[in-house]
């Protein structure tokens, strides 16, 4: 298996299309709940460490792209590395944004996060991050990351139109 080495200039924080983060988000949620239920199925991983991109002098790993590629194929979704890749440093554009923003989520949304999604899969999540090999510390970061994402997302939403401004565009 070759990892083939894409390498990006700094990326923009140029606000994404509206289209684009909505996608974005939902890839990461998907692959975000979709680590409850697949199993990598694979001893020590052979992947290496190398550096697919920066953004903003944040590096993108070969990991980290191989891994979410991963799971997105055995959940069924026909996806290339290089749409992977660019859905990583996606998120962490929005992520960058969120911190500038100063939105921080406390470990409290975290909690209530992971116990609604143990009660909406009906058990722990312990035994399926140990059998992904996913840390509680990492899968936490994870859980973190999208909900500072989605904080931002609601913070960058124009309210709906009122029914007299509708009317009045009409």
């Amino acid at each position: 298996h070759e990892t083939q080495t894409v390498h990006h200039t700094e990326h923009k924080t140029a606000q994404p299309s509206n289209k684009k983060v909505i996608i974005t988000v939902a890839i990461i949620v998907v692959l975000a709940v979709g680590l409850l239920w697949i199993l990598l199925g694979k001893g020590d991983s052979t992947m290496d460490k190398n550096i697919l991109a920066k953004v903003n002098g944040e590096p993108v790993f070969a990991e980290e792209v191989d891994q979410l590629f991963a799971q997105a194929t055995q959940q069924g979704f026909p996806v290339q590395k290089e749409q992977v890749l660019e859905q990583v440093i996606t998120k962490k554009v929005l992520v960058q944004e969120a911190k500038k923003q100063k939105i921080t989520i406390d470990a409290a949304a975290v909690d209530k996060y992971i116990t609604d999604l143990e009660k909406l899969i009906g058990q722990s999540i312990e035994p399926l991050l140990e059998k992904m090999k996913l840390t509680q510390e990492t899968f936490r970061e994870q859980i973190r990351e999208q909900l500072m994402i989605t904080e931002l997302i609601k913070t960058k939403q124009a309210p709906a139109p009122t029914d007299a401004e509708v009317q009045a565009f009409y």
